[in-house]
């Protein structure tokens, strides 16, 4: 017989940090702070209490940040570029929620790319193709 599910919970990463864990899903409170992490973990608890569902990131968030964050504090200077293949990213794959990646996602990104012609074949130093 399955275990039942425990319901959300807080637990400590080995880094230290705080994590909320629901179901197959944890989410990172970004602190070290016990009674900083137990008011997060309350906050919530309250939500889900309320009827207000969590919003769960997807690739296209992660990746919209990645690229704020690029503009705003790396400064790219391929920054043109950069935006250009994000976009085909997010364009196959980027409704798919984090927790839902895995290696089959990843080689479905890479064979849409090659079906669409854009995907560059690898070569070794002897010039014969890498085998993938």
């Amino acid at each position: 017989m399955a275990r039942p599910p425990k319901g959300p919970r807080i637990s400590q990463r080995g880094n230290g940090i705080f994590q909320i864990v629901d179901a197959d899903v944890r989410r990172s409170t970004g602190t070290r702070d016990p009674a900083e992490a137990k008011k997060l973990f309350d906050n919530y608890k309250a939500d889900l209490l309320s009827g207000v569902v969590p919003t769960l990131p997807t690739i296209g968030d992660l990746l919209d940040d990645f690229l704020t964050d690029g503009k705003t504090v790396n400064r790219w200077r391929h920054e043109d570029d950069i935006e250009r293949k994000i976009k085909h990213i997010k364009r196959h794959i980027g409704n798919i929620l984090l927790s839902k990646t895995n290696t089959k996602l990843f080689r479905f990104y890479k064979e849409k790319r090659r079906q669409e012609g854009y995907f560059r074949q690898q070569r070794d130093p002897d010039g014969l193709p890498f085998m993938c």
